[in-house]
């Protein structure tokens, strides 16, 4: 046997017989002996690769993530969420560019109804009928829309949001005496209950999908209520003047707002006045702007019996000239009245 050291180890090399029975050839073994120390020193390497590891390498690794998801979250941003974002601003040139009609200026030839008569809709009516209406006037009426049983707890609950709320939020043209509010879905089984029996009504759902097509999507759920002492608002739309669809077809989705009051409304008590047949109206001429249009033309809306019964619902495209009139009557009822605005899906096509 011989002892060979190398590196302050002691290997021992000793020849090992085999078994019985074989030849006497020898085989080496070979033993490796630990010098004295070597195990607190492991144990020390130990301790200093874990310590190295806790603060060196994995705030490294932690640092190096961050830098990948920000590089990846930049990018993102840069070639998918920034052009949307510009998308959104309609600049100067693309008012200019994406124009697709001019400024009409309306006069008292342009008034297509100067009563509630032409606009309304009974039992017998049709879903074209309702389109052509619609189209001619801006304005259509739908008898019934909403029960009566289903209208009286849902003006109640509204009248109930209105005591909740902040008087400073509100954001009408005229705010006094007027509060807004927007009823939730799933605050009261009440509000899930109405939109039902809306979305459900077979002249109004038909004619809905007839002029705004498949499937209109609801975008806006408010209710306006008013008290006696509410005054006139300015004669207005509801679109957003040179943004909307009325100048750039093709660039701003067209929505349309269905008004429904929840008592019955008599013209003191504030009934919505209408000037139809301004949807295509840009503005009024030089000698006579719409404000002063439709103070000579507009009217109160009422129904067949001369006041806007609970339930009933007008359909108007928001760029019809409108507005919210007086609380004349000195009733302690308000007049609550709720508001949906719907806008067409997107449909995919090809331009030639």
């Amino acid at each position: 046997q011989c002892i060979h050291v190398v590196s302050k180890r002691s290997v021992l090399f000793t020849p090992i017989p085999r078994s019985k029975g074989h030849d006497a050839a020898m085989m080496t073994s070979l033993i490796s002996i630990k010098s004295p120390g070597e195990g607190a020193t492991s144990g020390l390497w130990t301790r200093s690769s874990l310590l190295r590891f806790g603060l060196i390498e994995v705030p490294l690794a932690l640092l190096l993530g961050v830098v990948l998801a920000l590089v990846a979250l930049g990018t993102i941003e840069e070639r998918y969420l920034r052009p949307q974002l510009e998308a959104l601003v309609f600049t100067d040139e693309r008012t200019s560019a994406e124009n697709t009609y001019y400024e009409r200026l309306c006069d008292e030839n342009d008034i297509s109804a100067f009563d509630s008569e032409p606009l309304l809709l009974n039992e017998t009516s049709s879903p074209q009928d309702a389109y052509d209406t619609f189209l001619e006037h801006g304005f259509v009426h739908f008898p019934s829309v909403l029960d009566r049983a289903t209208a009286a707890p849902l003006r109640d609950y509204i009248v109930k949001l209105n005591s909740e709320q902040n008087p400073d939020d509100n954001f009408l043209h005229s705010p006094e005496a007027r509060w807004v509010v927007e009823p939730d879905i799933n605050e009261d089984p009440i509000v899930a209950q109405a939109l039902e029996e809306i979305a459900t009504n077979p002249l109004f759902s038909k004619s809905l999908e007839q002029i705004m097509g498949p499937d209109p999507a609801l975008i806006e759920l408010n209710a306006i209520t008013s008290s006696s002492g509410a005054g006139f608002q300015p004669w207005h739309t509801d679109g957003m003047g040179e943004h909307s669809p009325l100048l750039a077809a093709r660039s701003f989705m067209p929505t349309h707002v269905l008004l429904m009051q929840l008592q019955d409304t008599t013209p003191e008590m504030g009934s919505t006045q209408v000037c139809p047949g301004t949807h295509f109206c840009w503005d009024g001429t030089e000698t006579l702007d719409m404000d002063d249009l439709c103070d000579q033309v507009g009217f109160s809306f009422q129904g067949p019996d001369g006041y806007w019964p609970a339930g009933d619902g007008m359909l108007m495209t928001t760029n019809t000239w409108h507005r919210g009139a007086a609380y004349e009557s000195d009733s302690p009822v308000h007049r609550v009245m709720l508001v949906l605005t719907f806008a067409p899906r997107p449909n995919p096509r090809v331009e030639s």
